[in-house]
């Protein structure tokens, strides 16, 4: 009979616990320095992007600027 009663409580415990992937939220424990990279160390070249959104010469002044920031060549 104990062993009954010890399934069940276990069993409502289990049922008591579950929860949705939705709300599962773990809290990152992990302390590591950063060294956060800005601008790269040597030029690269982006082969696909899609700049045909604005070609007003201030966006594309804008964009020149932001793609020199990044060492995007």
């Amino acid at each position: 009979m104990k062993f009954f009663f010890a399934t069940l409580l276990a069993s409502s415990f289990a049922l008591a616990q579950t929860m949705a992937i939705e709300e599962y939220e773990p809290k990152s424990t992990l302390v590591v320095p950063q060294h956060p990279v800005t601008r790269a160390k040597y030029p690269f070249i982006d082969v696909h992007n899609h700049q045909s959104w604005c070609l007003k010469p201030e966006c594309v002044d804008k964009l020149v600027s932001d793609m020199d920031a990044l060492n995007l060549a």
